[in-house]
């Protein structure tokens, strides 16, 4: 039996939100997507406190770049430091240029289910994401 993948979305779009969502249960991907609109509330979920003192740690971290008032790249930032252990990513909006992005993996916008495909069978054959 596979495990059960955790990956935690930091995404504020609820539109692209639910389309990724829906991409990942007709990949039928065994994983937990837990999604959050702040950085706070990313942030409470891995250090386990108030809302998110329950949650497991997530296998991955995506953070889309785009988040509203531009903080994206800052949470990048602030995670990449802070929880090194973790494999963090980033979400790169479309327009947006891919240079000068941190984050350990990166999955770059329009997101088609085979683009989402390929991503998680290279995390899954690097055994960097079970499942």
């Amino acid at each position: 039996m596979s495990k059960m993948s955790n990956i935690l979305l930091i995404h504020d779009q609820p539109t692209e939100v639910l389309h990724l969502c829906l991409m990942f249960e007709a990949l039928d991907f065994p994983a937990v997507l837990n999604v959050v609109a702040t950085p706070m509330e990313a942030l409470n979920l891995l250090k386990h406190d108030g809302c998110g003192w329950k949650s497991p740690q997530p296998d991955l971290v995506l953070v889309h770049l785009g988040l509203s008032k531009g903080v994206g790249e800052g949470l990048l930032d602030l995670l990449l430091q802070n929880f090194p252990h973790l494999l963090i990513g980033a979400v790169i909006p479309y327009g947006m240029s891919m240079q000068n992005t941190r984050g350990q993996v990166q999955l770059s916008a329009p997101i088609s289910q085979k683009k989402l495909q390929g991503f998680l069978t290279v995390l899954k054959g690097q055994q960097q994401l079970g499942a």
